[in-house]
């Protein structure tokens, strides 16, 4: 209803209207995708925009608890180290990565976040994993340090891995559509997931 009706403004007039119109960003794919979960891809647009509350953002708020990081208790809290320069999230996000075939995942956040904007935005399975696994991966991570940081509870690399696989698996389980490729048999032989997803 472009046009409206009589001398009312149409939804798509209204809508431009209301909204200011922004550049495209470059990472919006990483995100927004059909196979996304939406609390995760959530969390993972707060986690580009460097807007969670990790430990050197609460130091600017002259916050004066501790602030390193619950995993390694190495270094500063921040985006960065989280997600995955620190010894505990990095041999998370290495293990989910290698499943997905790439046997040297870059750790650095900034290279993550390139590498996933230029090669994940594809329609084949590979991409689409690639892209839940980093949302789910961020997801869970950032869990587990609330539960440290909250309720001094920390939770093991194979918790978190369960979770991963868990929501991988449930996520694509009857829900894709990927072409059947020795690429795409080699990922639902990895993360366990039903050859019905192939066509």
């Amino acid at each position: 209803m472009e046009n409206g009706i009589g001398n009312l403004p149409g939804l798509k007039n209204t809508w431009s209207a209301l909204r200011k119109k922004k550049p495209e960003v470059i990472w919006w794919s990483l995100i927004w995708f059909p196979y996304a979960i939406p609390k995760q891809a959530f969390l993972l647009w707060l986690a580009v925009r460097n807007c969670l509350t990790t430990g050197d953002r609460l130091l600017v708020w002259g916050y004066k608890g501790d602030t390193q990081c619950g995993f390694c208790r190495h270094g500063l809290e921040s985006r960065d180290h989280l997600f995955f320069r620190c010894s505990f999230s990095s041999r998370i996000w290495k293990n989910c990565m290698q499943r997905c075939n790439i046997e040297n995942p870059d750790i650095d956040w900034l290279n993550v976040m390139d590498t996933g904007y230029r090669q994940w935005k594809t329609k084949r399975m590979w991409g689409a994993l690639c892209r839940l696994v980093l949302q789910s991966g961020v997801y869970h991570l950032w869990r587990a340090r609330n539960e440290i940081k909250h309720n001094g509870c920390p939770k093991t690399e194979e918790q978190v891995l369960r979770s991963i696989y868990w929501d991988v698996r449930s996520r694509f389980s009857g829900n894709g559509r990927f072409a059947k490729t020795m690429e795409s048999v080699n990922l639902c032989l990895n993360w366990n997931i039903s050859f019905s997803v192939l066509v």
